[in-house]
């Protein structure tokens, strides 16, 4: 039987970013190598355990859930790769943001359709996405929605809101993940994560 679990997304202090942005794609060797920059790990009970983002209010679009990853040497973003296991958000705009420790974040948006079936999701970015060495947070965020359609959801008494209403769930992984509500409030470890993958080229001689 299918396990639905609401995670309270939240995590570890406060990270504080300058203002400061990702450094831009730089001129490299071609002397690379493909290799998961993130592994999604293994699933909890096949499809059967199940994770869960609730939008109950707007300040919920600002949830997070990712992973803290090392860059040892420039690694070219080709492909992130996550699958979505039901969606029940009208206009469903989602984020991959990529933090890097003391740095601003660089989001990649996607619409997540409507559907009560798995989806798989590979988000490629438009541009030479090039991480030079250093600590990351890759996270996972609703960034949007269909706003009537939340407000309308909102209005009904909460004895009448479906608990499947305006949720989005994925497959839990056996995977350490940090997660937060809101930019201010601390990160929160958890056992799991939504089996976010990062793929890509890793350069060793850079130019």
């Amino acid at each position: 039987m299918k396990i639905k679990l609401a995670l309270a997304l939240l995590l570890l202090p406060v990270m504080i970013y300058a203002q400061e942005q990702l450094p831009p794609a730089v001129v490299i060797g071609k002397n690379a190598k493909e290799k998961y920059l993130v592994r999604p790990g293994a699933k909890v009970m096949g499809n059967g355990a199940l994770g869960a983002f609730l939008l109950r209010s707007e300040q919920d679009l600002e949830r997070e859930i990712g992973s803290y990853t090392q860059v040892k040497k420039p690694f070219l973003v080709k492909d992130i790769n996550l699958s979505i296991h039901e969606n029940t958000i009208p206009g469903c705009v989602a984020a991959i943001n990529i933090y890097r420790i003391g740095g601003k974040k660089q989001p990649l948006f996607f619409n997540v359709a409507v559907s009560d079936k798995p989806q798989d999701y590979h988000i490629r970015p438009e541009e030479p996405l090039v991480l030079e060495p250093g600590n990351y947070f890759i996270a996972f965020q609703i960034a949007g929605c269909d706003k009537e359609a939340l407000n309308a959801f909102l209005a009904k008494p909460e004895k009448e809101r479906g608990y499947d209403e305006m949720a989005l769930y994925f497959v839990l992984h056996f995977k350490n993940s940090h997660g937060r509500d809101t930019p201010l409030d601390k990160m929160e470890y958890c056992p799991f994560n939504m089996g976010l993958a990062v793929k890509g080229q890793e350069y060793k001689n850079p130019q």
